[in-house]
């Protein structure tokens, strides 16, 4: 852990610590979704554009809640279950994978990732529980729900600018300014 006190703008200089970084954590000043929306908050714009994982410490991670990990496409999963799982195993938290999708039936029959790629985390992981779960509903809504008792939700972001994600409906961005509990946000494809 390294600590500086640069001048200039937080974002800007954050923005160019994410480059060399592991891991960036700020803090949330819970302005709210519409302060931060308007505000143009420092999480938002770190979690769309940070060169590494992000974490915003919001609300109050639950001790023994489960790592809740939203996953879209099980294609760009890799990242996003590497760091729950690692995160899951130092803390001895259970881990959910929860597919939020558009809430039609082809979404509810499919669970997030087949079998043979769950044995594989759990073989990686064998100290962590993996469930999975599908969910119904607006995949922002669905996961801020799902998350309600974790110690921390991990979501992918495929948007670079803040601009941008807030005009396509990311799902980073809706969590972010929504969820109860700490929020991971990982780059996703590319």
């Amino acid at each position: 852990m390294t600590t500086a006190l640069p001048e200039g703008e937080p974002v800007g200089a954050l923005l160019h610590h994410s480059r060399e970084a592991e891991l960036l954590v700020v803090g949330s000043r819970g302005l709210g979704q519409v302060g931060g929306l308007l505000l143009g908050s420092v999480g938002a714009r770190l979690a769309a554009e940070a060169a590494c994982p992000l974490v915003v410490v919001r609300g109050s991670a639950q001790p023994g809640g489960p790592v809740v990990v939203g996953v879209a496409d099980p294609g760009e999963s890799e990242d996003l279950l590497a760091f729950a799982c690692a995160h899951a195993a130092r803390t001895a938290d259970p881990l959910l994978l929860a597919h939020a999708g558009t809430g039609g039936p082809a979404d509810r029959s499919h669970p997030p990732l087949p079998e043979e790629d769950l044995a594989r985390w759990r073989k990686r992981f064998p100290t962590v529980t993996i469930d999975q779960e599908t969910l119904a509903g607006h995949p922002g809504k669905a996961l801020t729900h799902a998350a309600a008792q974790a110690s921390l939700l991990v979501v992918g972001s495929h948007h670079r600018h803040e601009l941008g994600a807030l005009l396509h409906g990311s799902v980073s961005q809706n969590v972010l300014h929504h969820a109860g509990c700490p929020v991971a946000i990982i780059r996703v494809g590319g």
